[in-house]
């Protein structure tokens, strides 16, 4: 390999450690802030992955200048785990990030529901017509937990119940 090739190869493994360092110590410390917080599990596969990421860069530096193994044993196959086990938890963290908010769409939805029966038990209102419709059509959702077209995001249900209150 000519020496420009070496040159630029060595200068992207030396910025990809310097950003897996940032990574690792950005989701270090809001770990550390957020500790209170039991809604955190995502940061903590995405802090694990970050040190997978670091130590996969670390041993590409070793790679790049002193040589393509260490005490017989293939730096580029112990890397690739590196990466492996880094992407695996990125997309774990993203799948548990996801499932945390739909779950916490599901539970705002069937508390604005309930909310919506109960003050309708406390006025004596008895749906009738469109409304026995609507109010079949969101119970017969909910009994098979299809909650697509019902889910809002937060800031809709709490503007939502602005609206209502005022």
């Amino acid at each position: 390999m000519s020496m420009e090739v070496l040159f630029v190869r060595g200068l992207f493994i030396i910025v990809n450690t310097l950003v897996s360092f940032y990574i690792v110590i950005y989701a270090y410390f809001f770990l550390s802030r957020t500790k209170n917080y039991p809604d955190r599990r995502p940061w903590e596969f995405l802090l694990i992955g970050a040190c997978f990421f670091l130590l996969s860069e670390i041993l590409g530096i070793i790679q790049v200048f002193i040589g393509p193994t260490i005490a017989k044993v293939d730096i580029m196959t112990i890397r690739m785990v590196f990466e492996f086990l880094y992407a695996s938890l990125v997309l774990v963290g993203f799948i548990t990030q996801s499932q945390m908010i739909l779950m916490s769409d599901m539970i705002l939805i069937t508390r604005k529901v309930e909310r919506r029966k109960e003050e309708e038990r406390k006025k004596g209102f008895k749906p009738t017509g469109v409304s026995t419709l609507v109010s079949k059509h969101i119970e017969d959702e909910m009994d098979e937990e299809n909650f697509e077209s019902e889910i809002k995001s937060e800031k809709d249900l709490l503007k939502d119940e602005k609206k209502s209150h005022k």
